[in-house]
């Protein structure tokens, strides 16, 4: 097949080929959540993510780990056995059962979810009261 042309319509891709017919070559990504799944038995948190349609993008051992999943794929990932998913916090009581390691790799997950608040944020460079780099 030969690509004359490429249009975009409606939010999706095509090209057109040599036939002069339109086929569709992708579509639009679909949302994603970052979604924290830690291990409560037996069961590989990074297996469950692949499973469930996610993708890991961080992991602790065997135990914890930090997923980008499809908004269509967090019940399936939520509804395996053996792991617990958290999407917001993590209650007091779960971070208690944590190893050290394991409890600083979830602070920092916490940490970089808050909203930053810095002097000068959103100012240029040479804004009053601020020297520029």
């Amino acid at each position: 097949m030969t690509c004359l042309a490429s249009v975009a319509a409606r939010g999706q891709n095509f090209i057109v080929a040599s036939s002069g017919r339109l086929r569709k070559i992708c579509c639009m990504a679909e949302p994603e959540r970052e979604l924290l799944v830690v291990s409560t038995g037996d069961a590989n948190p990074a297996e469950a993510v692949s499973d469930a349609g996610g993708r890991v993008t961080q992991r602790l051992a065997e135990r914890i780990a930090l997923a980008l999943v499809p908004d269509r794929a967090q019940d399936a990932l939520a509804s395996q056995r053996d792991v617990t998913v958290y999407a917001e916090d993590v209650p007091d009581d779960v971070l208690a059962t944590l190893r050290e390691d394991e409890r600083v790799f979830v602070d920092a997950w916490r940490e970089r979810r808050k909203a930053k608040q810095r002097t000068g944020e959103g100012q240029s460079w040479d804004a009053p009261g601020f020297q520029a780099p």
